[in-house]
């Protein structure tokens, strides 16, 4: 990595911070800039989702900047270099799995997630061989619904509560379908609220099944959704009330139609 460019930014970002600087780098904190980090975390996201590698770029240095950001904020009160978060980073590595960088038999036998609950819970001090915390671990509310799914299901997997494969999943999705049909027929809202999520939790799992990543994918399908309803609407000027007029059958004629286009 280029450390005169990475000098550089931060020099820009300390420029921005500092009295002759801009008032709205001045009057950011921690938490405001780590909103703002999580932004940009979502926004290439989309963007590697996308499949489009220049602004996938763009947008992952956006979110390089933001890190960077945040780091300055951080050091004006704590000693701290930029150097650190890469050291502490590649140390917590070598820890967390020394059966790829340890030439050790002792953790011959054991699982990937055994390995880095065992160092975990010697980084924190707690006994390796004490009390067991729960699988299903405290996760942060930062994550997103979806990804916050896909790891209950991973930590269940841990103590053998899982599926075999795809096909009972998708079995388990149609049960949880046909139930919210039923809350659906009796008119029980609260009932109509549980067995969605039930059925969101399930087709989330039969992602984590088939290998998908439930956030990928629901990214790209936005995307795509966008994307193709942008180009009904360049059709038609970008007038609502054309729109309107064509029906619902004439709007899922035009969709069909940019689909059609696409896959030329």
């Amino acid at each position: 990595m280029d450390q005169d460019s990475i000098q550089r930014l931060l020099t820009i970002l300390r420029k921005l911070r500092g009295p002759d600087g801009c008032v709205w780098d001045q009057r950011q904190d921690l938490a405001s800039a780590a909103r703002f980090l999580s932004d940009e975390v979502f926004e290439y996201v989309e963007a590697a989702a996308s499949g489009d590698k220049t602004r996938a770029t763009e947008e992952l240095s956006d979110l390089f900047y933001m890190l960077a950001f945040n780091f300055v904020i951080l050091a004006e009160t704590h000693d701290l270099e930029f150097d650190d978060l890469a050291r502490l980073g590649a140390d917590k590595l070598l820890h967390r799995k020394p059966h790829v960088f340890e030439d050790d038999p002792q953790w011959d036998g054991l699982s990937h997630e055994e390995i880095w609950r065992q160092q975990k819970a010697r980084e924190s001090g707690q006994p390796v061989d004490g009390a067991r915390p729960s699988l299903l671990k405290d996760l942060h509310p930062a994550a997103s619904p979806l990804r916050q799914a896909i790891m209950r299901g991973d930590n269940a997997a841990l103590g053998g509560f899982d599926w075999e494969g795809p096909e009972p999943v998708i079995a388990k999705v149609h049960e949880e379908l046909d139930e919210l049909q039923q809350a659906r027929r009796e008119g029980d809202r609260d009932a109509i609220e549980d067995e969605t999520g039930d059925l969101l939790f399930a087709v989330t799992q039969l992602a984590r099944k088939l290998g998908v990543d439930p956030d990928l994918a629901l990214a790209r399908t936005n995307e795509k959704f966008a994307r193709r309803f942008r180009a009904i609407e360049k059709r038609h000027d970008n007038d609502p009330e054309r729109l309107k007029a064509l029906g619902i059958d004439g709007l899922w004629r035009e969709w069909d139609a940019v689909k059609r286009e696409e896959n030329e």
